[in-house]
């Protein structure tokens, strides 16, 4: 543009470009000339000043990250692909870069845009915003004000413990010393479950048997050594997500109680002999359990065995009649035994492979 006439104004603003009609070019350097004109129409020699123009923005950053993600750490540390300014001969260069952090893609519910030097940024921390997927947008900034375009990473923050799993339990009383409890699985609301934790005392919640000892993604446990009989056994389980939290601890409320003493033989069998009756009552004591109830089962059936020989089963073998200590009619009838007359038996009675007769 030659020589024109402006007006009487100290500054050449948007409005006076445009009375101009001039748009300067991007990347291109320009001298921009003033100089006064009094009322006769008398001319200063003028000033100069030279305008370089960049109107190029930087190039978008790439590859948002956080360190790790899944994860607990409440303070995220994000890296991402340095930005650049396009080489050239006007080229302002890179300023830095601008980040925002939301609960959604290109939000910033969580940190309003705020500028950042480096291509990398900490958030503050997020425990107060609790567990979900966190995002963070970058964009780079020139020195002149020229913008890249966005770009957005995300990160799953866990700190919500797991739901607990089922309530563990077994077959209880066992003479196994390696008994199993089963569980159902455990659910994480943001994560997963990875593991189990387990812990076995001789008190519900106790871990003087077996410490916490973590057994995999498996729903039962056995113990490897041997527990001891003649004792009740509790086991706890947890469960354990991805980013190491832990749910509360599952109590077997009742233990398994571990039973290998047999019970004592019933005692004082006694029938009215000789008799005519062939279904003659038979009546003893009732046995005893060592230990029951804190470390027997206790004594829950009676086998009965019938011989014409001493410890023989000619009549009948051992056979369970339940926890009767009388065998009376009703007994002989349920066993399907009728005696002959005219001939010696042998009537046996244990609990388990305990017995006397």
């Amino acid at each position: 543009k030659a020589w024109t006439s402006v007006g009487n104004i100290t500054t050449f603003d948007d409005n006076a470009w445009a009375a101009l009609g001039v748009t300067l070019t991007p990347d291109n350097k320009y001298y921009f000339q003033v100089r006064a004109v009094d009322a006769v129409g008398l001319k200063s020699t003028g000033v100069e000043i030279s305008i370089e123009v960049d109107a190029t923005p930087p190039t978008n950053p790439a590859s948002v990250l956080p360190d790790e993600s899944p994860t607990a750490d409440t303070t995220i540390e994000w890296t991402w692909a340095t930005s650049s300014d396009p080489v050239g001969s006007y080229t302002s260069g890179l300023k830095g870069y601008y980040v925002k952090l939301g609960t959604t893609s290109g939000g910033d519910e969580v940190v309003s845009e705020t500028f950042n030097l480096a291509a990398s940024y900490t958030t503050p921390d997020l425990t107060s915003f609790g567990s979900g997927t966190y995002y963070l947008t970058v964009r780079a900034e020139d020195n002149v004000g020229n913008s890249s375009g966005s770009a957005t990473g995300s990160v799953v923050l866990d700190i919500t413990e797991p739901e607990a799993p089922g309530i563990p339990s077994g077959t209880s009383p066992t003479t196994d010393t390696t008994p199993t409890w089963s569980w159902t699985a455990a659910s994480d609301a943001h994560t997963a479950v990875a593991s189990y934790n387990v812990k076995i005392g001789t008190a519900q919640g106790g871990h003087d048997k077996l410490g916490v000892t973590n057994i995999g993604a498996l729903l039962s446990y056995a113990p490897v050594l041997p527990l001891t009989p003649d004792d009740r056994y509790y086991l706890s389980v947890r469960a354990v997500d991805t980013v190491g939290n832990v749910s509360a601890w599952s109590e077997d409320p009742n233990g398994i109680l571990i039973d290998t003493t047999a019970p004592g033989n019933p005692s004082d069998l006694d029938v009215t002999t000789p008799t005519n009756d062939r279904t003659p009552e038979v009546t003893w004591t009732e046995a005893t359990d060592p230990g029951y109830p804190e470390s027997g089962s206790g004594v829950v059936d009676y086998e009965v065995q019938i011989g014409t020989t001493s410890g023989g089963f000619e009549k009948k073998a051992w056979t369970s009649v339940g926890n009767i200590t009388t065998f009376d009619d009703n007994a002989w009838v349920a066993l399907g035994v009728t005696l002959t007359p005219d001939n010696e038996y042998y009537f046996q009675v244990r609990r388990s492979t305990q017995w006397a007769g």
